[in-house]
C-alpha cells in the first residue's frame, strides 16, 4: 500500500476513529462528575435538612426542660417559702397566685422528641460512618454522659434555684402585697431560668452542633 493510501486511512479513518473515542471518553468523565456533583449536592441537601429538623427538635426539647425546671422551682418555693425568701404575715394570700401559674405551666404542652439518635444516625449515614466516628462521636458521647448524669443535674439545678431566690429584683417582687407585681416576678423567674438554661445546655451541645455545621459547609 502506497504511502499516500496510508495517509487518506489515516485521515479519513484512523483520526475521527481516534476524536469519537476521545470524545466518548471525555464525555463519560463529564457525565461522572456532573454525577458525583449532582449526587454530593442532594447529599448535602439532605444534611441540611437533617440538620435543620434537628435543631427544631432541639428547640421544642429546650422548651420542655425549661418548662419542667420552672414548675420544680415553682414546687420547691410553695413547699417551702421560707426556704428561700422572708415572708410576711400575709403570705398566704399570695400562695394561690402561685398555685395558679404553676396549673398554668401544668396545662402547657409542648410536643418533644427525646429520641435525638435518630438525627445522629441520619449525619453519620449521610456524612459517612468513618467521618463521623472521627469528627462527631466523642462528642455526641459527651452530651449523652452529661445529660443523664443525675449528679452533676442536681449541683446545676440547686445553683439555678440559689441564684433566682438570690436576685433581689425577684424577692423585692415576691414580698410585695401586689397581686400584679408577684407575676412580674414569676414572670422574672422563668426568663432568668431560661436565660440560665441555654447556656448550660450549650456547653454541651454548641461543640457538636458547630461541628456538624462545618462538616457540611465543606461538601
Amino acid at each position: 500500500m502506497e504511502k499516500k493510501d496510508w495517509f487518506i486511512i489515516t485521515k479519513d479513518i484512523v483520526i475521527p476513529g481516534l476524536t469519537l473515542i476521545s470524545t466518548i471518553l471525555l464525555g463519560t468523565i463529564i457525565a461522572f462528575i456532573l454525577k458525583n456533583r449532582e449526587e454530593k449536592q442532594k447529599r448535602k441537601s439532605l444534611l441540611i435538612e437533617t440538620y435543620m429538623n434537628y435543631l427544631n427538635a432541639r428547640s421544642k426539647n429546650y422548651e420542655s426542660h425549661l418548662n419542667s425546671l420552672f414548675k420544680n422551682i415553682l414546687t420547691d418555693f410553695l413547699i417551702n417559702q421560707s426556704k428561700f425568701i422572708d415572708t410576711d404575715a400575709n403570705w398566704h394570700l399570695k400562695i394561690p397566685v402561685i398555685k395558679e401559674r404553676l396549673l398554668k405551666e401544668e396545662n402547657i404542652s409542648i410536643s418533644t422528641d427525646d429520641n435525638w439518635s435518630f438525627y445522629t444516625f441520619r449525619f453519620c449515614f449521610l456524612l459517612g460512618t468513618k467521618k463521623y466516628r472521627k469528627h462527631l462521636q466523642s462528642l455526641e458521647d459527651d452530651i449523652s454522659i452529661n445529660l443523664i448524669d443525675n449528679a452533676k443535674n442536681k449541683i446545676y439545678y440547686e445553683k439555678l434555684i440559689d441564684s433566682v431566690f438570690r436576685n433581689q429584683i425577684i424577692r423585692d417582687g415576691l414580698n410585695t402585697s401586689n397581686l400584679n407585681t408577684i407575676n412580674i416576678s414569676l414572670d422574672n423567674i422563668k426568663q432568668l431560668v431560661a436565660e440560665d438554661y441555654i447556656i448550660y445546655q450549650r456547653q454541651y451541645f454548641q461543640p457538636y452542633d458547630n461541628k456538624v455545621a462545618d462538616l457540611i459547609n465543606d461538601l
